[in-house]
C-alpha cells in the first residue's frame, strides 16, 4: 500500500488517496484522503469489506510516511496478526507494486480530466473509477483480469462508458407536468459497482441504481457520434454536444442528494472519508428491474452521451481482446456464452454425430431407472507451438455417480509409461526406424458395455424429453470405459498378429506400417496423421540424415509460463538456490494460495516427466509443500520458472549407435531439513540422453551416507530390471545379456551389496532393500564404482552452483535449439 499527494483540494478537502494492491491479483482499491492520518480508518475499512476466513492478509508492505508508522497501526498490524514490512527511505524499488499502481493511475486520471473537461476538484470523485477501470483489465502476468483473478468470475462489463460521458438522470418528485423535460443533463463520474453509476447534476453528485444491460455496443455505434469542434452550448457545468435524435438506455431510480459521495444507496449518511473501492460488485444473483428508456424528443434538447469515436475504440477494444487468450468453457452455458460459440457448436454436433452414428445408445421412456448426469466437456487441441489446431467436445458421463457392484465391476487404463517412448525414440534415432502416428475418433464408442447403464441425454440432442439413454458402448466417464477400449484394441491387435508387451501393456518398414494403418481404419474411425511430428504436448524433431531425434516441450511451457504471469520475468541460471524449509510454525495457506500452488507444481511436474530431467529434484522438493505453501515455496515456484524462461529452448536429444544400457544412482543423506531423510536418484541412458530418470525423498531415515546410497541403489536396480525387460521385448538385447552397470560414487554401498557377511552394518536395513543383492548376484546387474565428477545422477539429489549444473545438464543429453524466451 502506498499514499499520493498533497494534490489539489478536492471538492469536500481531500488532498490525498491511499492505493491498496493485492500482490497476488493485482486487485486494487483507492481511497481518497483529507489527512495522511485517514490511512489506518481505511485500512480498516477496505479488510473489513473484503477479508473473509480464506482470504486473508498475511503481510503488507509500505514505507515509513503516508502515517504507517503511528502506534495506532502498528497495534492494530500486531492484534490482527499482519506482518508489516517497511521498505528503506528513498527505496521506491521495494514497494515496487504499489508505486508503479499508483504511476498508472495518476496519469490515467490525468488524461480523463482532460479528456472529459471537468475540473480538477473532481478528482476525488474519479480515482476510485480509475483504478476500478484498471481492475476490470487484463493484466499480461495474470493472463486475466484482477477482477477475475480476485473472485474467479469473469467481470461484466456491460454497464461501462467513458469517464465523463454526458447522461440524462430522471427527475424524481412530483409529476412532470406536460411539455416538461423527464430528464436532465448530467455527467457520468464514476461507478459504484455493477449496479450504480456516480453523476454529477450542476453543483450535486448524484448515485442511482443501473439495473439490466443497456443497449449493445453495436446499436450504440450506430446511433452516436464524437463530438465535433467548436460545438456549444448553455450548459452552465460542461461544454455541450450537439443534439441528436437517439434514444439511449440509462439507469433507473436515480436520486437526488446534497450529501458527499456515497458507494451505494444505503450509505447515504457515510462519512466524506467513505472508501471509493475500485471494484465491482461481487459475483450475485441477477437483476430485475426493468430498464427505462429517455425518448428522442426528450434527449434532442439535452447534450448527447460523449463516446469515442467508432474507430478508435473499437482498435481499443480489439487490442484488449487480443490479449486475452481463448480458453476452455467449464460447461455448456459458457460455450453458449463464448465468442467462439460457432465453433463449439460445430464440435457439438460432430460429437453427437459420432455418438448416434456408433449406435451409442438406445432411446427410452424415463422412469424409476437410476440414471448417471452427464456434462460436456470442451478441450482445445493445440499444436507444437501451443498454436488451436481445433475445438473439442464431448459427453461425459459423471462416473462418480457410479456404484461398485452395480455400475461396473473392474477398472484399468492403460497408459504408456515415459520411459518406454523415450527408449523407442532413441532406438528409432539410433537406427533411422520409421515413427507414424494415427488418432482414434471417439476410441471409447467401440467397445460394449458390459452393465446396464441408463445416462441422461446431452444437450442439444433432439427429441430427447422424457427419455434416457441406455448404453450400448462405452463412453467417457465411465469407470470401466479404459479398460473395455484396451480389451477391444488389444483383441484386434492380436488378430493382426501382433503380441503385446509385458513389460507395458501398450515396426518394421513403411510397408507394414501402411498395413496396419489400412486395417485399423477399417475397423476404427481413424485420422493418420502421418509422420509422427507431435506427441503427448512434445515436438518431435527429426534429423534423419544425422541419425538425431529432438524432443521439445517449448510450447507447453510458453503457456504455462503465459499462464502463471512469468512469460516476460527475468531468467536464472539454476532451478534451485538452497534447500527449502517449512513454513513458519503455525502457519496456513488459503486455500486460493495452496490451489494455485498445486496448479504450478502439476504443470512443472508435466514438463519434468516429458523432457526436462533438469529440474527432477527441485519440482521434488517444491512438491512436498502442496497442502500448506508459504511465501518462501512460491518464491522458489518463481525461480523456477525464471530458470525455465531462460532455458525454453533445451531440447532432450538422441543421436549417436546404440549404446548398452547403463545407469547412475546418487543419494543426498539427511539433505531434507523437515524430515532428515535423504534425497535419492537415478537416471538410465542408451549412449546418449537419458531414457529414465528420478529424483525422489526416501520413505524412511538413513542412518549413514552409506545406508542412503545403499537404498538408493536398490531403487536403481528395480528400474534397470524393468529397462532389462522392456528392451528385451524390443528385441534390442537378449534375456542372458552382460550384466547392466549402475555407476555409483559411495564404496561402502556398493561393498554392501556385494558383501552380505557385514551383518552389524545392515541388520537394522529392512528387508525389501536387499534385493540388489540377489539380483546382482543373478548376474543381471553389475554395481561399479565412479567418482562424483563423473555421476550424472548428482544433480537429482541435491542443488548444484551454476559450473556443475551446466555440466549436469550436458550429461543428461540436453541441448539448446533455436532461441529461448
Amino acid at each position: 500500500m502506498d499514499t499520493v499527494g498533497p494534490l489539489p483540494t478536492g471538492r469536500l478537502g481531500h488532498k490525498y488517496w491511499l492505493t491498496i494492491v493485492d500482490d497476488a491479483t493485482g486487485f486494487t482499491a483507492v481511497t481518497p484522503m483529507i489527512a495522511r492520518s485517514e490511512a489506518l480508518s481505511a485500512i480498516k475499512r477496505f479488510l473489513k469489506r473484503w477479508e473473509t476466513f480464506e482470504k486473508r492478509c498475511r503481510r503488507t508492505r509500505l514505507d515509513k510516511a503516508g502515517g504507517f508508522t503511528s502506534n495506532e497501526t502498528l497495534a492494530f498490524f500486531q492484534d490482527k496478526g499482519i506482518a508489516a514490512e517497511f521498505t528503506a527511505t528513498d527505496q521506491h524499488q521495494s514497494n515496487g507494486m504499489a508505486e508503479v499502481t499508483n504511476r498508472i493511475l495518476e496519469e490515467r486520471l490525468h488524461a480523463v480530466l482532460i479528456d472529459s473537461g471537468l475540473d480538477v476538484k473532481y478528482w476525488p470523485d474519479l480515482i476510485g473509477s480509475v483504478a476500478y477501470l484498471r481492475t476490470l483489465t487484463p493484466h499480461i502476468r495474470l493472463n486475466m483480469t484482477p477482477y477475475q483473478a480476485w473472485f474467479g468470475t469473469i467481470p461484466d462489463v456491460a454497464h461501462l462508458r467513458p469517464l465523463g460521458s454526458r447522461c440524462l438522470s430522471y427527475k424524481t418528485g412530483p409529476r412532470n407536468k406536460i411539455g416538461e423535460n423527464k430528464g436532465r443533463p448530467c455527467r457520468l463520474l464514476g461507478y459504484d459497482g455493477a449496479s450504480v453509476y456516480k453523476i454529477a447534476v450542476r453543483s450535486k453528485l448524484l448515485a442511482g441504481h443501473k439495473r439490466k444491460r443497456e443497449a449493445s455496443p453495436n446499436q450504440l455505434w450506430k446511433r452516436l457520434r464524437p463530438p465535433q469542434r467548436g460545438e456549444t452550448g448553455n450548459d452552465p457545468f460542461f461544454e455541450p454536444l450537439e443534439a441528436t435524435s437517439n434514444m439511449i438506455t440509462l439507469p433507473s431510480q436515480l436520486a437526488e442528494d446534497t450529501t458527499p459521495p456515497v458507494t451505494s444507496t444505503g450509505e447515504a449518511n457515510a462519512p466524506p472519508s467513505t472508501s471509493t473501492t475500485a471494484l465491482q460488485d461481487p459475483p450475485a444473483g441477477g437483476d430485475t428491474a426493468p430498464d427505462h428508456i429517455v425518448p428522442a424528443q426528450v434527449l434532442q434538447s439535452h447534450p448527447n452521451l460523449r463516446l469515442l469515436d467508432k474507430a478508435s475504440t473499437r482498435s481499443g477494444l480489439q487490442y484488449g481482446l487480443t490479449a486475452i487468450e481463448e480458453t476452455e468453457p467449464q460447461n455448456y452455458n459458457e460455450a453458449r456464452q463464448s465468442t467462439h460459440w460457432k465453433a463449439w457448436s460445430t464440435a457439438i454436433n460432430d460429437e453427437v454425430a459420432s455418438l448416434e452414428t456408433n449406435r451409442t445408445w438406445d432411446m427410452v421412456p424415463k422412469g424409476s431407472q437410476h440414471a448417471l448426469g452427464g456434462k460436456w466437456v470442451f478441450k482445445l487441441k493445440r499444436g507444437p507451438k501451443g498454436e488451436i489446431l481445433r475445438h473439442k467436445a464431448r459427453w461425459v458421463v459423471r462416473g462418480f455417480e457410479q456404484q461398485e457392484g452395480i455400475d461396473y465391476f473392474e477398472t484399468f487404463a492403460s497408459v504408456v509409461k515415459p520411459m518406454s517412448y523415450k527408449a523407442l525414440f532413441a532406438i528409432s534415432a539410433a537406427l533411422d526406424l520409421e515413427i507414424h502416428q494415427m488418432d482414434v475418433k471417439t476410441a471409447f464408442l467401440y467397445g460394449d458395455i458390459d452393465t446396464e447403464i441408463f445416462v441422461e441425454p446431452p444437450h442439444g440432442l433432439k427429441d430427447s424429453e422424457g427419455k434416457l439413454c441406455r448404453l450400448r458402448k462405452a463412453l467417457y466417464g465411465l469407470k470401466q470405459s479404459p479398460r473395455i477400449w484396451y480389451e477391444t484394441l488389444s483383441t484386434f491387435m492380436k488378430e493382426q498378429g501382433f503380441t503385446p508387451l509385458a513389460s507395458d501393456p501398450a515396426g518394421a518398414g513403411l510397408d507394414a506400417i501402411a498395413a496396419l494403418k489400412s486395417a485399423l481404419s477399417a475397423r476404427f474411425e481413424m485420422s493418420d496423421l502421418g509422420e509422427c511430428h507431435y506427441y503427448l504436448g512434445m515436438e518431435i524433431i527429426r534429423d534423419r540424415p544425422n541419425r538425431t531425434l529432438r524432443l521439445s516441450q517449448a510450447g507447453y511451457l510458453a503457456k504455462i509460463l503465459q499462464d502463471f504471469g512469468m512469460a516476460n520475468c527475468s531468467p536464472n541460471a539454476v532451478p534451485m538456490s538452497g534447500n527449502l524449509c517449512p513454513g513458519p510454525a503455525g502457519f496456513q495457506a488459503s486455500k486460493l494460495d495452496t490451489k494455485r500452488y498445486q496448479k504450478a507444481i502439476g504443470s512443472l511436474m508435466y514438463l519434468m516427466l516429458g523432457t526436462r530431467p533438469d529440474i527432477a529434484f527441485t519440482v521434488g522438493c517444491l512438491s512436498r509443500y502442496m497442502s500448506n505453501p508459504a511465501d518462501i515455496h512460491h518464491a522458489a515456484v518463481k525461480h523456477l520458472w525464471r530458470y525455465l524462461k531462460g532455458t525454453s529452448n533445451l531440447t532432450l536429444v538422441y543421436h549417436g549407435d546404440l549404446k548398452p544400457l547403463q545407469g547412475y544412482t546418487d543419494a543426498d543423506w539427511g539433505s531434507d531439513p523437515d524430515t532428515r531423510r535423504s534425497t535419492a536418484g537415478y537416471a538410465f541412458n542408451l549412449g546418449s540422453a537419458v531414457i529414465s530418470w528420478s529424483s525422489k525423498r526416501q520413505p524412511t531415515v538413513a542412518l549413514s551416507s552409506c545406508e542412503a546410497e545403499y537404498m538408493g541403489q536398490t531403487q536403481a536396480t528395480k528400474e534397470a530390471f524393468w529397462l532389462r525387460g522392456l528392451l528385451t521385448e524390443f528385441q534390442i538385447m537378449k534375456a542372458d545379456s552382460a550384466a547392466t552397470q549402475i555407476l555409483a560414487d559411495n564404496q561402502g554401498a556398493i561393498a554392501l551389496a556385494s558383501n552380505p557377511n557385514n551383518h552389524a552394518r545392515s541388520k537394522h536395513i529392512d528387508i525389501q532393500w536387499h534385493y540388489t543383492r540377489e539380483v546382482q548376484d543373478s548376474g543381471k546387474i553389475a554395481l561399479r564404482f565412479t567418482p562424483t565428477s563423473s555421476q550424472i545422477a548428482d544433480g537429482l539429489t541435491k542443488a548444484l552452483p551454476k559450473a556443475a549444473f551446466q555440466r549436469f545438464k550436458s550429461a543428461l543429453g540436453l541441448e539448446a535449439w533455436g532461441s529461448s524466451g
